[in-house]
């Protein structure tokens, strides 16, 4: 159980079961429907007869329990596996308590059981508890255990960063401009991350204001505008940019702050986003990067000096709003040259030959992109200024890289770029990534690279689903890396996942070195007898469905 071993036994835990009666603000009307909150009555095993409170997917306001306690306490949860979204009333943002075990087969309504899960360890001391109303939940009852404060404070010796891909802007409607914060602030105090990469930049599409890339949403009218471009209007009457307002609290909280961009995404083929497109990808198809059949190939090609210009500019704007680091993301959006006019002819001026009529790997080719990248990089870097930092996310191998014309040695010798975000990755044959693992990642080629020593490396992983499979295989490796010289690691999407199968990630840094750990949230299971009235155990009101 976590935390049981500081459980303070000197104080009362207390269990809310009726909870309409403990809440303070809002409103739970004795009539049900839709953009309200619902009471339910229960009987469950072992914690018996209680309200629950209830949110369908329509929007409601905010609930705001009392809790009336002082000290530290672990919050839980009672639901019927489902995910609460809450914060204390001291607090800016809503923080998720995600399901431990996840859904079952038949979904929400229709489990038979309900879980209780650790939400987290606080103090409570004049704090109460609101519940957000904008996601369907089932909260049966809260369970407030004291604890003892954690006491003594490990060495981060490796920093840690994570990636944040601006999912806050995209997923529900933002009641405030805290609500941009909300992903970032689930990272406790007491862990290693120091530094956010932050992604809300696809091509030059922009969730934040922008007087060079393309607003959410600005190609479209406000009829069809997604969540994020609804969000993104909401800073205008706010007055606020979101990004410099990530940007600000990651400073105040002590962390350095780089933005990410997904060099290809310039637009989404139909039907997946039209409000997702870029006015210069638009505006100029002849641009466009092409197949060495002439097909067009989504994306834009560094070929063109008036694409480099662009992304230049938009980079330059990125590093002006303050952030310390910038750079593209290669992972994802690849490649960014391929058999343009432009490619080809200057191909035919050096060489006097079509590089069409050669094999993709030819090593003429080949070198000869790696020129037209590493000139792009150069320009980048240039467009950023010296306090900026250039920041590229590359792939784990020497081959990798260089089938995408990425001369890493090169970026490095040259002290182009001053991070390289390093990460275990594949291909498969249809030029989609595909996560892997170590076996993909060789840092000791970054490592011995020339110039190694004004670089920061930060060897990287997804947390998708090789990572959940054997995340001590993960562990390990970063710790060989760490051994070896990193000067950080990188963990993809690791602001947001939660899985208690993902392990304390956010510890590895630390020194004297932490277990590895997978730390369950699961307190219990109650067979639920009744439900709204009827039984649910026996002759159960399921089979109504």
């Amino acid at each position: 159980m976590p935390g049981s071993s500081r459980i303070d036994t000197s104080r009362d835990e207390v269990l809310l079961t009726d909870l309409p009666r403990h809440v303070i603000d809002g409103d739970v009307p004795p009539q049900r429907r839709s953009g309200q909150w619902m009471a339910v009555d229960y009987q469950l095993e072992q914690l018996g007869e209680g309200l629950a409170l209830v949110g369908d997917a329509d929007q409601r306001p905010p609930l705001t329990i009392r809790l009336g306690m002082s000290g530290h306490y672990r919050i839980s949860f009672v639901t019927r596996y489902s995910t609460v979204r809450a914060r204390l009333s001291g607090e800016r943002c809503f923080r998720p308590c995600p399901s431990a075990e996840g859904r079952q087969w038949y979904g929400l309504v229709r489990s038979f059981d309900a879980e209780e899960t650790i939400w987290r360890e606080v103090d409570l001391t004049d704090q109460d508890l609101v519940l957000d109303g904008r996601d369907e939940t089932t909260v049966l009852a809260i369970r407030l255990t004291p604890v003892l404060p954690a006491t003594g404070k490990a060495e981060v010796r490796w920093p840690m960063a994570i990636t944040n891909d601006a999912n806050d802007m995209h997923v529900r409607p933002h009641l405030g401009p805290q609500d941009v914060l909300e992903e970032s602030a689930m990272t406790e105090d007491d862990s290693c991350v120091r530094l956010m990469v932050y992604g809300d930049v696809h091509g030059d599409n922009c969730s934040h204001f922008t007087n060079v890339g393309t607003e959410a949403g600005a190609l479209v009218d406000d009829a069809e505008w997604p969540q994020g471009a609804r969000n993104l209007d909401r800073y205008r009457q706010w007055g606020i940019n979101p990004a410099k307002a990530l940007i600000d609290y990651a400073h105040q909280r002590g962390w350095r702050f780089y933005f990410y961009v997904r060099s290809r995404s310039f637009s989404d083929a139909w039907p997946a986003d039209p409000a997702f497109q870029s006015k210069f990808y638009r505006d100029h198809p002849e641009f466009r990067l092409a197949d060495r059949d002439g097909t067009p190939v989504l994306g834009l090609s560094i070929a063109y000096p008036q694409v480099r210009e662009h992304l230049c500019n938009l980079y330059a704007e990125l590093a002006n709003l303050g952030a310390d680091g910038v750079g593209p993301c290669f992972l994802r959006s690849v490649p960014i040259v391929l058999y343009e006019p432009a490619m080809v002819e200057s191909f035919q001026r050096d060489h006097g030959l079509d590089p069409r009529d050669l094999p993709e790997d030819d090593p003429r080719w080949l070198d000869h992109t790696a020129g037209v990248v590493t000139a792009f990089m150069r320009q980048l870097n240039d467009a950023i200024g010296s306090r900026c930092r250039l920041a590229p996310f590359v792939h784990g191998t020497e081959s990798l890289n260089r089938r995408y014309g990425m001369d890493v040695a090169t970026w490095v010798a040259d002290r182009i770029v001053a991070d390289l975000f390093i990460c275990g990755h594949t291909y498969d044959r249809h030029g989609l990534h595909r996560e892997s693992g170590p076996e993909d990642l060789d840092f000791a080629y970054f490592n011995r690279l020339p110039g190694r020593q004004h670089v920061h490396l930060w060897p990287m992983f997804y947390m998708w689903k090789n990572w959940h499979a054997d995340p001590r295989r993960h562990c390990e490796a970063f710790w060989s890396y760490m051994d070896a010289g990193a000067d950080g690691y990188c963990l993809w999407d690791a602001g947001r996942r939660r899985s208690d199968l993902a392990g304390n990630f956010q510890d590895w840094g630390k020194w004297p070195r932490p277990p590895f750990q997978q730390g369950s949230r699961l307190l219990g299971k109650y067979e639920i007898r009744r439900w709204d009235g009827y039984t649910m155990n026996r002759h159960t009101q399921l089979e109504s469905h």
